[in-house]
């Protein structure tokens, strides 16, 4: 047996079953959705604390916040710097490669007190924890200057590190898709440390745009796997057949 040609069969049959398992996710979520009727604000607020609930309405915000990189007024902004640094390795061979690490260098997430509110009145939304679908509205890189490593670095990044900033908000008053548990003070938010739910989330995005993606997603997901685990048949046969000779 081909031991090099076996371990990139192996490879692709651990990506392929990697993408199962979001395959996996992306169609519980769907589920989840479908399964769970919308309640209006009033509703929601006289329900048992821990109800798993799906809230749609706008979001209002009284004291917005200001995005770190934008500086629009929003409800919520996440914000991050991501540096990418050339480097240089050197083989057994004695041959040098060219590589990048990359790493955050900043990371800030912060939200303000807020609303979902509908035509029976307003709920309280409380962003901690939550999974949120914002919109982009930095993304960024620039380059600073530095002398390359090596020939190859030269070539392959001859203006020194790059930094990425990208910058995710909630705007205000914008409609919002809620998913999310009752706390004991009628507002919505995280799961609890015992919840059975597995998900907290508020997006721009409506039911019916999330349940497409997620299906269009899944659809894409099992074709790949399936081409990864066909080519790790077929590595793991040449394999056997390299081994024999």
């Amino acid at each position: 047996m081909n031991t090099a040609i076996m371990s990139y069969g192996i490879i692709a049959a651990a990506v392929a079953l990697a993408l199962l398992w979001w395959r996996h996710s992306e169609l519980r979520s769907v589920a989840l959705m479908q399964a769970t009727p919308s309640t209006k604000a009033r509703d929601a607020k006289a329900m048992a604390i821990g109800s798993f609930v799906e809230i749609k309405g706008i979001l209002r915000c009284p004291e917005p916040i200001e995005a770190d990189f934008s500086k629009q007024n929003c409800a919520y902004f996440d914000a991050n710097i991501f540096e990418r640094v050339p480097k240089v390795s050197t083989g057994t061979s004695g041959q040098s490669s060219s590589s990048y690490d990359t790493h955050t260098v900043y990371s800030q997430i912060h939200y303000a007190p807020c609303f979902v509110e509908d035509d029976s009145g307003q709920i309280q939304l409380k962003l901690e924890g939550a999974a949120v679908e914002g919109t982009t509205t930095v993304d960024t890189t620039e380059r600073t200057g530095g002398e390359a490593l090596s020939l190859a670095l030269s070539i392959a990044d001859a203006r020194g590190h790059e930094r990425r900033h990208v910058e995710k908000i909630l705007p205000v008053d914008v409609p919002v898709y809620v998913l999310g548990e009752i706390h004991a003070d009628g507002s919505v938010g995280k799961l609890g440390a015992l919840s059975k739910n597995s998900y907290f989330i508020v997006s721009l995005k409506s039911e019916e745009e999330r349940g497409q993606e997620a299906s269009w997603t899944a659809k894409w997901l099992l074709i790949v796997a399936a081409a990864l685990l066909a080519l790790a048949a077929g590595l793991s046969v040449w394999a056997r057949i390299k081994g024999a000779r």
